[in-house]
This record gives C-alpha cells, sequence and structure tokens, in this order.
C-alpha cells in the first residue's frame, strides 16, 4: 500500500471511485486567535496491490508545534473494491473537519494513520492577518534615502 495523495483543502468528495479535492492549502490566514476555522476536509487516496483488498481505517490527528493532539482523533472506515483480475487498485477516503477552535497561531500537522500504521503527516500554518498598514513585526533594514 501507497500513499499518493494526502491533503488539506476547502472541499473534497468521492464520486464513483473517483477523488474530487478543490482549494489544497498549507497556511490558514485568520484575523486573530483564539477562532473557530471554517470546515476543511483532509483527502486521501491509497494505491493497493492486488492482494491488499479488504477494510481499512484511516484515523486523522492534528498535532500543534509541540506534539499535543489539537482535539480528538477522527477516524472512519473504507472498504476497498474487488480488484479482479487488475494488477493493483486505489482506495479514497474524505474526513470533513468541523468546529475545531485553534487557540494560537503556529506550526500544525495532520497525521494520517490507515490500519494503525502511521503513512502521512501533513504539515500547515495557521497565521494572524496583519491589518493593513501595520509594519511586520522582526528586524527591519534601514534605508539610506
Amino acid at each position: 500500500m501507497n500513499l499518493e495523495i494526502f491533503c488539506l483543502c476547502r472541499r473534497a468528495e468521492t464520486v464513483e471511485g473517483t477523488l474530487n479535492i478543490a482549494g489544497v492549502w498549507d497556511a490558514f490566514q485568520v484575523a486573530g486567535v483564539p477562532v473557530v476555522m471554517q470546515p476543511f476536509y483532509a483527502a486521501a487516496r491509497l494505491r493497493l496491490e492486488s492482494h491488499e483488498t479488504g477494510d481499512y481505517e484511516f484515523t486523522f490527528r492534528l498535532l500543534d508545534a509541540d506534539g499535543a493532539l489539537i482535539g480528538p482523533a477522527v477516524s472512519g472506515h473504507q472498504r476497498s473494491m474487488q480488484l479482479s483480475g487488475m494488477p493493483f487498485g486505489s482506495i479514497s477516503y474524505v474526513q470533513r473537519f468541523e468546529g475545531w477552535r485553534w487557540e494560537r497561531p503556529g506550526l500544525y500537522a495532520c497525521h494520517l494513520d490507515v490500519n494503525g500504521s502511521e503513512l502521512g503527516m501533513y504539515p500547515f500554518w495557521i497565521a494572524v492577518q496583519r491589518p493593513s498598514g501595520q509594519a511586520p513585526s522582526g528586524p527591519q533594514r534601514r534605508s539610506n534615502h
């Protein structure tokens, strides 16, 4: 089993064996924290060899930069289709996240476990937008003009 696709996005769905993804992101701009984010999705697609049929448990864990779990792990099951003579197949899974509260900006990661083994990690940022006209924080370069 190989992880072909794993991302966070604004929308995702599976339709008749296809995985449709829109609005992939790795940084989310918010006006301030704490914030409850609008719904988002995790999308994953596995490539399976012909002998890898059966039930698959997908578990998503959101962790902060210190490795602390943000809310409960979210799990679901998907059964692979019978591959009948094909040398390989695939399985797609989409998980919706709604009502997640972020207490501070910074680096986070979504971890994907399949049948108890970690297959992927997707890092992302929660960033607070600066009001217009506000100088960026940190060291500033001086101009000689």
